[in-house]
């Protein structure tokens, strides 16, 4: 087990890169944003000096006004839906940072875990570490082959419960792309999402561990010891992927954050109100 922990932390550690590039995907957005504010400031100038020189030749130019006026509006309604298409986009993104991730980090965690650390990493990591002790999988006993069943049924659970997360994610960031502003909404959904996910998860451990048992019953002999190894695995492995489901769900939150800082009027006002309520502690302004 101590190797499974190393390991672990390991993993975890990766994550860390790993969800990186999940934060880039969105805040990659704000780069042309700056670039888009610089345009229309220039475009607002432009319109200014042309409405003013024009004012000072008389009523007789009141028409190329309108129509410098005009075309500032239509290249503010441009550069408007340009970002806005770029929100959109990265939004479309997340779905292939969301498969890595899981391939990378939540699944080869679980696996490791729940097989008392006998699986083999990933060689997606750049090397094929082996854990000193027996072949990968679970020893075959009486009880294996239904320890197998419960685990895969979990592992597939929990698995929809991350696209879950993603999925409020491509919304939210949707949302905020169609103009809706409502940011206080959609941090508190992310809060209630992981607190209900890290509920769910332990109500699921908590059913495959009590359907082991009955099977033991129902086959009959002396399985304490292998019970207990059994229920320290799923015990770990869950408590394991709660904290990378935190972690995730930080991540996410900030990557909403960082678009609202560039889209919502107001944000720092918004984002610190929500600060002073014990929330967003992770976010630094």
């Amino acid at each position: 087990m101590r190797y499974s922990l190393c390991i672990v932390f390991l993993l975890i550690g990766v994550s860390h890169s790993l969800f990186g590039p999940i934060g880039q995907v969105i805040s990659n957005a704000g780069k042309p944003i700056n670039s888009i504010t610089n345009e229309v400031s220039n475009s607002v100038n432009a319109a200014t000096n042309e409405v003013s020189n024009t004012v000072n030749s008389a009523t007789n130019h009141i028409n190329h006004i309108s129509q410098a006026v005009d075309k500032f509006l239509k290249d503010l309604q441009a550069h408007i839906s340009n970002l806005i298409r770029d929100i959109l986009m990265k939004a479309n993104e997340l779905q292939s940072a969301a498969d890595s991730l899981w391939d990378n980090v939540f699944s080869p965690v679980f696996d490791m875990l729940t097989t008392g650390g006998q699986s083999l990493l990933s060689d997606k990591f750049g090397a094929i570490f082996s854990i000193i002790g027996r072949p990968i999988g679970v020893p075959e006993n009486a009880l294996s082959e239904k320890y197998v069943q419960l685990l895969a049924r979990l592992k597939s659970n929990i698995h929809h419960l991350y696209e879950q997360l993603f999925l409020m994610e491509k919304e939210a960031l949707v949302a905020l792309g169609n103009g809706d502003h409502n940011v206080e909404e959609k941090i508190r959904a992310f809060y209630d999402k992981i607190d209900a996910i890290h509920k769910q998860i332990n109500e699921w451990a908590l059913e495959t561990k009590n359907e082991l048992e009955l099977h033991a019953q129902i086959v009959g002999g002396d399985w304490v010891n292998i019970l207990n190894q059994y229920s320290q695995n799923i015990d770990l492995s869950t408590k394991t992927i709660g904290t990378l489901f935190q972690q995730l769900t930080h991540t996410l939150m900030k990557n909403i954050l960082e678009v609202v800082l560039t889209v919502v009027p107001n944000a720092i006002n918004i984002i610190q109100n929500l600060k002073e309520q014990d929330l967003l502690s992770f976010f630094h302004l």
